[in-house]
C-alpha cells in the first residue's frame, strides 16, 4: 500500500511491545541472579540464532532466533527473558545492516510475542524450571502463543506493505510454514 502503512503499523507493534513489556515488568517478579545468568548466554545463543536466517516466502524471511527466546522464557519467565530478547534481536539486526525501520519492527515484534507467551504461560501456573517443571498446558500455550503474536504481527506488516487483508497473509504463512 504505503510507505506510511507500513510505518503506522511498526509504530503500532512498538508501541503494544514497549507498553505491554512495561506493565509485565512492574508486574512480574524481579529476576534472581541464576535467571541473569541465564539471560546473558540466551542473549549470545539467541544473537547467534537470529543472524542465521533463511527465506520463507518472496517478502519475509525466519530465523531460528524462537528456539532461545523460548528456552530462556522457561528458565526466566520474566524481566530477563525479555531484555535477552531485545538485545539479542537488535544486536543481530543491526549486524545485518537493517534499516531503522526494520530493526524497531523486528525487535518489537519479538518483544510482543515474547511478552505475550510468557503472560500466558504463567497465568497457566507456569514458573521458572529452576524452580519446577513446567504445567505442559502452560508450556504448550505459551508456544502457540509466541508463534501466533509473532505471525499475526509480520502478516499486519506485510498486508501494510503489499496491500491486502492481515488474515489473508496470516493464513498464507500457515500454509507454508504452519505454527
Amino acid at each position: 500500500m504505503s510507505k506510511r502503512e507500513v510505518a503506522r503499523v511498526v509504530r503500532l507493534v512498538a508501541t503494544a511491545s514497549v507498553c505491554s513489556a512495561l506493565f509485565a515488568t512492574a508486574s512480574w517478579d524481579y529476576p534472581g541472579n541464576p535467571e541473569w545468568v541465564a539471560a546473558g548466554f540466551f542473549f549470545i545463543f539467541g544473537t547467534l540464532a537470529s543472524l542465521l536466517g533463511y527465506q520463507t516466502t518472496q517478502s519475509t524471511s525466519g530465523t531460528i532466533g524462537f528456539l532461545p527466546f523460548l528456552s530462556v522464557a522457561l528458565i526466566a519467565p520474566n524481566a530477563a527473558a525479555l531484555a535477552a530478547v531485545v538485545v539479542s534481536v537488535a544486536v543481530s539486526e543491526i549486524i545485518a545492516r537493517k534499516s531503522i525501520q526494520k530493526i524497531v519492527f523486528n525487535t518489537s515484534q519479538q518483544l510482543f510475542a515474547e511478552v505475550v507467551a510468557i503472560g500466558i504461560y504463567r497465568m497457566l501456573g507456569g514458573r521458572s524450571i529452576l524452580v519446577e517443571g513446567p504445567p505442559v498446558l502452560a508450556f504448550l500455550a505459551m508456544v502457540v502463543a509466541f508463534f501466533v503474536f509473532n505471525k499475526l504481527a509480520v502478516s499486519a506488516v506485510v498486508a501494510a506493505d503489499k496491500g491486502g487483508k492481515t488474515k489473508s497473509y496470516f493464513a498464507e504463512y500457515e500454509r507454508v510454514g504452519g505454527l
